[in-house]
């Protein structure tokens, strides 16, 4: 059975709030997507007749578009059962358009970026600095015909060479894959080309020298003086809250509503993944939450958006990343003035405080399985790197245990 049907991806708006309208080519179940090249908003678009609604006024510019593009489809399909040809949902979409390839790898990130929606914020950001440093390395475009593994492993080898660590080359090389595979999926590249990604050999994940705050440091960054409703009070009690509520992430924390807390237990949903937390409130999350209750203004916990506001905005994901910002600058105020040695304190970051709770835990002797449940990780894999990166000290007790033992024998 073979289908041809026109669609929208409501998530995926761009920064006008505009969706692409794309085909959906199925064959026995395959499915392959094209996009028209055209754009409209979700609420002018008729899921049930797959066409813009037709009192909107560029319903008569778009929908013969959208018919004459079914229309050539249909003939393709039948030219390609005359011919004999093996009718696939690939094969099928790329009849559509051989002549597809226009510019290149890089200019078809550039036109991914753009139509990218207004709460990815963070992902825009992180596409923007993987192209730059990829036209650093090949110049200002990079043609379909040119790209094959060699210029995959020189531009590796030029980022080792340039002090980037295995794991920042690999999620770029990662991240370049993943966009790779987009422009293959919507048929932008040739057909023809073999995959420059499946002969190369990306760089396994190692773990990295990462730190945490020791529990003494813990203790002075805690109970440090600092002044009242300060930005530097309130991140160092951001930052303290993160560690006691099983490493919380800080878009999190900044988002942290009173009806997340009672008097016993917490629980929130992760932003990150969508995935729910929830645990005790330890005696030190209990003391902070008393602190901001006494003095509560509004339906968020910390004082960041005391209106109710800014953080449910459409732009909330640049907004969290600014606070993100503020909080790491002033925690680092706070490790000075708690007596954290400086080079330590000048490294401090609030993410530190999702590994300070991961080495709290392994110093307890919680086993992996409970470990990875408490940082919601998707696999143990993922809390070995964690817990390979915090736990030299209680490696180092446990060998110094043994050694004492040994010598007391």
């Amino acid at each position: 059975m073979s289908t041809i049907t026109s669609f929208i991806r409501p998530q995926r708006k761009n920064s006008r709030g505009k969706c692409k309208i794309l085909l959906r080519f199925e064959v026995d179940g395959k499915q392959a997507v094209l996009s028209l090249d055209q754009s409209i908003h979700p609420s002018k678009w008729s899921r049930k007749k797959q066409r813009v609604l037709d009192s909107h006024p560029e319903a008569k510019s778009v929908n013969p578009v959208i018919d004459a593009a079914i229309a050539k489809a249909q003939y393709l399909k039948a030219q390609m059962q005359i011919a004999g040809q093996d009718l696939t949902a690939k094969a099928w979409r790329n009849a559509m358009r051989p002549d597809t390839v226009t510019g290149g790898f890089l200019a078809f990130i550039d036109g991914f970026i753009a139509d990218l929606g207004s709460d990815q914020f963070q992902y825009r950001k992180r596409l923007t600095s993987t192209a730059k440093k990829l036209r650093m390395h090949v110049g200002p475009e990079l043609p379909w015909r040119s790209f094959d593994t060699r210029v995959l492993e020189s531009f590796s080898r030029s980022l080792r060479a340039e002090g980037l660590a295995t794991n920042g080359r690999r999620q770029l090389l990662v991240t370049l894959k993943t966009l790779y595979n987009h422009a293959v999926r919507q048929g932008v590249c040739p057909s023809d080309l073999p995959n420059p990604f499946d002969t190369l050999s990306i760089p396994s994940e190692e773990p990295s020298k990462a730190w945490c705050l020791s529990a003494e440091e813990y203790i002075l960054l805690r109970d440090a003086e600092l002044t009242g409703g300060s930005w530097c009070a309130i991140s160092r009690d951001v930052f303290v809250l993160a560690v006691n509520l099983s490493g919380g992430r800080i878009g999190d924390m900044i988002s942290l509503r009173w009806d997340n807390v009672s008097e016993e237990r917490f629980a929130y949903r992760m932003s990150k993944n969508g995935k729910h937390v929830e645990g005790l409130i330890s005696p030190d999350a209990k003391e902070i939450l008393e602190r901001y209750r006494r003095d509560q203004s509004g339906s968020y916990i910390f004082p960041f958006d005391p209106e109710g506001t800014l953080l449910t905005e459409t732009d909330r994901s640049k907004r969290k990343s600014s606070l993100n910002a503020l909080c790491n600058r002033e925690i680092k105020k706070a490790a000075l003035i708690a007596g954290i040695a400086s080079e330590k304190a000048r490294r401090l970051t609030m993410h530190v405080a999702r590994h300070t709770f991961t080495n709290f835990m392994v110093e307890s002797g919680a086993n992996i399985n409970v470990i990875a449940s408490s940082l919601k990780h998707s696999s143990v894999a993922r809390t070995e790197l964690y817990v390979h990166r915090v736990s030299d000290k209680a490696l180092d007790d446990a060998v110094s245990k043994a050694l004492d033992r040994n010598t007391a024998a």
